[in-house]
């Protein structure tokens, strides 16, 4: 699993992108050097685009153990919006996710299959694609 930052000053949100395999200790590590970074804030808007990330091999207590590390954020993400961008063949899994952290998360989350509609909530209309922000 690896991920990068992409356009942390874009039009009014943060990109991290996600790829390879879902590896339990690597996410919970990426979480915890995003926050040591600063790279989260309290109201910040997120595009954490998962197109090229497979969690086809994610069970239902690694996909807790996500929920979990992400409300552990609470404090860093607290009021934020965050458009979780999904590959269509793992959709299922995401809304399972957004399901699970709703009630304990304190950030407001959405899970799109397509960029354009995960922009335009994320940005208020905005931006409706990436290439507006390269």
């Amino acid at each position: 699993m690896n991920w990068t930052v992409e356009s942390r000053h874009a039009p009014g949100f943060t990109r991290l992108v996600l790829a390879g395999a879902y590896d339990k200790q690597q996410f919970t590590a990426m979480f915890d050097e995003l926050a040591a970074q600063d790279l989260l804030e309290i109201g910040g808007r997120y595009l954490i685009d998962q197109t090229r990330f497979d969690i086809g091999q994610m069970s239902d207590l690694d996909l807790l153990h996500a929920s979990d590390t992400f409300i552990s954020l609470n404090s860093k993400l607290a009021y934020s919006k965050i458009a979780i961008l999904a590959n269509p063949e793992y959709i299922g899994l995401g809304r399972k996710f957004e399901k699970i952290t709703e009630f304990a998360s304190m950030a407001l989350i959405e899970v799109f299959d397509s960029e354009t509609p995960a922009l335009l909530w994320l940005t208020g209309g905005l931006v409706r694609s990436l290439s507006q922000v390269h």
